[in-house]
Formats: C-alpha cells, structure tokens, sequence
C-alpha cells in the first residue's frame, strides 16, 4: 500500500504533538518531517518532497506570505 507523506509546519508544540500522535496511527500516512519556520518548511520541501504539507497560516514569525513552491 502506498503512504502519503506529509510535512507539518506549525509552531504551536502542542498542536504539533496532536498532530504527530494521530499519524502514529495511521497506517497510509507517514510524517516525513516537523517545522515551525517557513524557512526550513521551503527547504524540507525541496528536499523530502512531501506528497502534502499542513502549513500553519499564522505561523509567529509572520513570514509565511512568501511560502510558495513552484514547479
């Protein structure tokens, strides 16, 4: 069975832990990686290449408005 990889970029801990358990128990979907900077989500990006991302809009550092990724 294939897996949807995901890359969470959140920077509330607690939402993050929330997230990171549920995942624990799925079987289809596999956490490939954790940030709270939109910085490092970009790089994460290029290089996991994460079938999706949950991007925290309202991320503390207020730089998210650049996060784009092009083909």
């Amino acid at each position: 069975m294939n897996t949807l990889s995901v890359l969470l970029v959140e920077d509330d801990k607690d939402t993050c832990k929330l997230f990171e358990d549920y995942m624990k128990t799925r079987t289809d979907v596999t956490l490939v990686g954790i940030t709270n900077s939109s910085f490092e989500a970009l790089e994460y990006t290029k290089k996991l290449l994460p079938n999706a991302v949950i991007l925290d809009l309202d991320l503390h550092e207020r730089r998210w408005l650049w996060f784009q990724v092009s083909k």
